[in-house]
């Protein structure tokens, strides 16, 4: 995924928007956010992000994000998530 416009990463939050390219894999190696915001992404689609390592998950916003398939079962199984 190539940046064009900033991102922001402080601490367990992750937010990125018009950027290029499906959802990089190696997010789920991010096991600790607790906040995760992708919109706008442009180009090819993807699966759904692999999240089910990040139990802390609160808030979950993928928006314009050329994701093909279902939300995987295991997002009804995330105790923290609030807002999806």
């Amino acid at each position: 995924m190539a940046a064009s416009k900033p991102q922001r990463s402080s601490g367990k939050k992750v937010e990125a928007s018009g950027l290029q390219g499906p959802i990089p894999e190696s997010l789920s190696f991010l096991t600790k956010l607790t906040q995760l915001r992708i919109s706008d992404l442009s180009g090819e689609s993807s699966h759904f992000p692999n999240l089910s390592m990040m139990a802390d998950m609160h808030l979950l916003v993928l928006r314009r994000c050329n994701i093909t398939g279902i939300i995987p079962h295991y997002i009804s199984n995330m105790p923290k998530l609030k807002h999806l």
